[in-house]
Order: structure tokens, then C-alpha cells, then sequence
């Protein structure tokens, strides 16, 4: 991206985990040892499709692919309790440059919103246990929608909440699910890798690529 050009936006839209916050891989290892504890087929095949998506469309995958056996609700319930122990014990990782690209964006009056998968009590706890939940002026999470992501949404969502028309928004993602749910809102898409790399698939549902998120500083402006 050339860094003379800037990009004007009406607002930005951040998923939470794997894009402001490093719990995507801290998820998928309480999912698997949720699993192991209580003997479930859930392995690696359901846990990489199931990333970035709603609980609603994880439990859909998880009785396609291995119907009763997978013990969905109970694995969910343990992993969720495992995950909430963690970030008790630990607090909540944040990805490289998380803050000082909101506070840049609060300089800029640029509003913000929060688009998650993740639902509205678990997301509003760990944005406030991580002091940014202030910064958001509208918010969007997954048990709001009925269509979960890679289906555009819960995006859709957050925009119409924030009062801006998606085209004029910013999303920041990094999962497929994800950027495929915000290209195919009509967003402008920023991918900021997590568990992988940005290309093939991931980079055809992207307009920009960011190695982290503070490299968009001045790039972005109020239109």
C-alpha cells in the first residue's frame, strides 16, 4: 500500500478474537481439551472450519459432521469455562498495536464498532476486562444475527447501528470466515493475519493486508 495515498472512511468495524485481542489459538486449545475431557470426535477438521463463526453455526458443523457424538453443548460449555479461567488467570492478550490504532482513530473522530461472533455477554466482558469496550459507539455479536459469518450480517449489523453505510466502512478481520463476510457486505476490507496467512482464498476476499494493526496509522481518515 502506498503510504502517501490515505484511505477516507465514515467508520471502522473490528472483529474481536485473532483481530484485537490474540484469543483465536487460546480458543481452539480449550475446544480441544474440552473435547479430550469428555471424550468427543471434535478434532482438528471441525475446529478449523468452525473459526471466526457464531455459536449458532458451530453447532450446525458440529452435528453435520458428526451428529449426537460430538456432544456439542457439553464440550462448548467446558471450553467456555476453560477459556474464562484462562483470561481470569491471565488477562486477555491483545494483538500487536491494538491501541494505538483505536486511539488513533479517537483522534480522528472516526466512530468504531464492534463486530464479534463471539456472544454479547462473553464479548462485553472481555472488552471491559480489557478497558476498550468505551471506544465502541455501536456493537454487533453473534447471538444478534441469525446468519453468522462467512454470511454478511452481522457486518451489515454493525453499520446500520453505527449509522454509516457499510461501503463507507473499514472492517478489520482476520479469519476467512471473516473477510469473506465483510467483502461480501461491501466493506473495506483489512486483513490482519492470525492463525494464517494471508493469501490464496483469505487474499481474494481482501483489499488490503496488514502485517499488524498499527500499520494503519494514517492511513485511515474521516471523510
Amino acid at each position: 500500500m502506498n503510504r502517501r495515498n490515505f484511505i477516507a472512511v465514515k467508520a471502522v468495524i473490528f472483529d474481536m478474537d485473532g483481530t484485537l485481542f490474540d484469543t483465536e489459538a487460546l480458543g481452539c486449545n480449550m475446544w480441544r481439551r474440552a473435547a479430550a475431557d469428555l471424550s468427543s470426535p471434535i478434532d482438528e477438521r471441525y475446529i478449523e472450519r468452525i473459526i471466526g463463526v457464531n455459536a449458532a453455526t458451530s453447532r450446525a458443523i458440529a452435528f453435520e459432521m458428526f451428529g449426537e457424538q460430538a456432544k456439542y453443548d457439553e464440550v462448548s460449555s467446558l471450553a467456555s469455562e476453560y477459556f474464562k479461567r484462562e483470561i481470569e488467570e491471565k488477562g486477555i492478550p491483545e494483538k500487536k498495536g491494538m491501541r494505538e490504532l483505536l486511539n488513533y482513530l479517537k483522534e480522528q473522530e472516526i466512530p468504531m464498532a464492534i463486530a464479534t461472533s463471539t456472544r454479547e455477554l462473553s464479548a462485553k466482558r472481555n472488552l471491559t476486562k480489557a478497558g476498550i469496550y468505551e471506544y465502541f459507539s455501536a456493537e454487533a455479536f453473534g447471538d444478534q444475527v441469525q446468519r453468522g459469518k462467512p454470511a454478511p450480517d452481522i457486518f451489515l449489523l454493525a453499520a446500520q447501528r453505527l449509522g454509516v453505510p457499510v461501503e463507507k466502512c473499514a472492517v478489520f478481520e482476520d479469519s476467512l470466515n471473516g473477510l469473506k463476510a465483510a467483502k461480501s457486505a461491501g466493506a473495506i476490507v483489512f486483513a490482519v493475519p492470525d492463525l494464517k496467512p494471508i493469501e490464496g482464498e483469505f487474499k481474494e476476499n481482501t483489499d488490503f493486508v496488514l502485517s499488524s494493526l498499527d500499520e494503519a496509522i494514517g492511513l485511515l481518515r474521516k471523510e
